[in-house]
């Protein structure tokens, strides 16, 4: 049985059973069902509030880069103590704290380090992004826009041939 309110006058207490799962009342210090009421227990529940604005960096930069492909990091160090949510910005030009090509909104995520994979890349073109948070008491962005260059990492090995490399 779990008691979930009482009337105005507070002589009435409003409980759910549990095994019928229905609604029912009984007198303030009565009994319902054969059970004695006995003691009572008041929770408040409260919203938590922010205490201030999340922090965020780029981490260690992009990873895993192709010629077509690269891996975007960040790292959501504070939260501010509220739901907050992450974006990455990113393209051609660096955008600033301002506008940008694309946003990638990664939404509520906890303190900790984050990525997003990004496709369509043209090779040998440098790329931009920065991370952005916010939540309900203010908004951040890393403290500066990380960059790389779109390119094949595999190298050929060539061929040896009397000496020479071709």
């Amino acid at each position: 049985m779990l008691g979930h309110g009482y009337n105005a006058s507070g002589n009435v207490v409003y409980i759910n059973d549990t095994w019928d799962y229905s609604a029912h009342t009984m007198a303030w210090g009565g009994s319902y069902s054969g059970l004695q009421h006995y003691v009572v227990t008041v929770l408040r529940l409260n919203a938590v509030q922010a205490s201030a604005a999340p922090t965020v960096t780029n981490a260690s930069g992009a990873t895993g880069v192709t010629a077509t492909t690269a891996t975007l990091n960040g790292n959501l160090t504070s939260n501010g103590g509220a739901d907050t949510t992450v974006h990455i910005y990113w393209g051609d030009n660096d955008g600033g704290t301002g506008i940008w090509d694309t946003d990638v909104s990664l939404v509520a995520l906890p303190v900790g380090a984050f990525s997003t994979s990004i496709t369509s890349l043209t090779t040998g073109m440098t790329y931009y992004y920065r991370s952005y948070a916010t939540n309900s008491v203010g908004t951040a962005w890393a403290s500066s826009t990380s960059s790389f260059v779109a390119q094949n990492t595999n190298k050929a090995a060539g061929s040896r041939r009397l000496g020479q490399w071709h």
